[in-house]
């Protein structure tokens, strides 16, 4: 009876290693998250403001788990603060990121003109009011952009300038 309890007792002990060493490993124990900081800029082409974009950071470690892209929407002079999801202050991996930039988010009003009436002269409006386009289309994607930056703790601005 003695042995069996030894046995049962010696089971659960490597169970209970097992269970640990599991829960480190898939926790992501020992990496920890990376290192942040705050970033803004501006993006121009040709000397020009880009409004209405979206701009996103996308690192390049591999490492990483998780959502940690930047990303913001210009404003009308083509400024924009970097944050990750969920975030209210400005944020950015530090390190090497891939830069995305595409068309941002279609308005409310325009969006809503559109689907309920089928009048697309709020929708042409908000294209009219577009700055400075096309943007080119290899900026579009990670695996095509032209732009890479190195984001580090000691510079907060970051402009993108478009050729």
């Amino acid at each position: 009876m003695n042995r069996k309890h030894m046995d049962f007792s010696s089971a659960t002990r490597v169970l209970l290693l097992v269970v640990i060493v599991a829960t480190l490993s898939f926790s992501g124990c020992g990496r920890g998250a990376p290192q942040l900081t705050p970033a803004k800029g501006k993006l121009t082409k040709g000397g020009l403001p880009i409004n209405k974009a979206e701009v996103r950071f996308i690192p390049t470690d591999e490492t990483l788990v998780g959502n940690w892209v930047a990303s913001a929407v210009t404003d009308e002079e083509g400024n924009f603060v970097l944050r990750l999801p969920a975030k209210e202050e400005s944020e950015c991996v530090v390190g090497q990121c891939k830069v995305t930039v595409n068309e941002g988010p279609i308005p409310d009003e325009a969006r809503r003109n559109l689907e309920e009436t089928g009048d697309g002269n709020a929708m042409d409006r908000h294209m009219q009011s577009l700055k400075n386009r096309p943007i080119p289309k290899e900026l579009s994607r990670m695996g095509t952009t032209t732009f890479t930056i190195e984001i580090t703790p000691d510079k907060e601005v970051y402009d993108l300038v478009i050729p």
